[in-house]
């Protein structure tokens, strides 16, 4: 997990050096309780959050960060999940 870890601190936060993206335009707060995002121990944490709450599907549409691929991003969510993948 340092890798992941290294590879998130690697990327500089919205605002510094990243051009806008639409997705900028919306506030954290309308997303962050419908969206699971950030490291794969934060994405885990999240879903236990979800799943506490009664949650008993988990919807998983990636969007790839710069920097990512589709298939980094699959690897990323199914080590949150503590699945092992053909790649990783």
């Amino acid at each position: 997990m340092a890798a992941v870890s290294e590879r998130q601190k690697a990327r500089p936060p919205r605002g510094e050096g990243r051009p806008p993206k639409t997705a900028d335009a919306i506030p954290d707060e309308f997303v962050r309780p419908i969206a699971l995002g950030g490291s794969p121990v934060d994405v885990r944490v999240r879903m236990d959050a979800l799943i506490a709450a009664g949650a008993d599907e988990i919807v998983a549409f990636p969007l790839v960060a710069e920097g990512e691929t589709v298939q980094s991003t699959i690897d990323l969510f199914a080590e949150a999940c503590g699945l092992h993948t053909p790649t990783g």
